[in-house]
């Protein structure tokens, strides 16, 4: 598969390690992998020299608030992380991010308008980015 569309894209949860169901109605999400650098140039380098440090993986997202799939706010007032699945479009779901998360929320509720809320997801361990086919 090429290109893909964020129409179809997933968040899941898991338990068992096995078994994924939905974490939320998302409308999108934005992965942040970023690294950082450590400068490491010496006197007679030509060009400034870098060194990477520890990656910094959180991811934001938006979802529509529904009473009836209420997994986000029990993992943020959970006192455990939680095991999730970013999937950019489910019809691909071998291309993915999973990992344990620490997960916080924002909700925002305007009179004229639907109820959506926000996600914060932060790392706590390693990440794998799954591309097999």
């Amino acid at each position: 598969m090429a290109r893909m569309s964020g129409e179809d894209l997933a968040v899941q949860q898991t338990t068992n390690g096995t078994t994924w169901t939905s974490f939320g109605c998302f409308r999108r999400f934005s992965i942040n992998a970023t690294r950082d650098f450590y400068e490491a140039t010496c006197a007679s380098d030509t060009n400034k020299t870098y060194k990477p440090g520890k990656r910094d993986f959180s991811v934001n997202g938006e979802f529509v608030y529904d009473d009836a799939q209420l997994s986000i706010f029990s993992a943020a007032e959970g006192t455990s992380a939680v095991t999730l699945r970013f999937i950019p479009n489910d019809t691909v779901t071998n291309h993915n991010w999973s990992g344990t998360f620490w997960v916080s929320y924002t909700v925002d509720a305007p009179y004229d308008g639907i109820v959506t809320g926000t996600l914060e997801a932060r790392a706590d361990g390693a990440v794998t980015r799954s591309t097999t086919t």
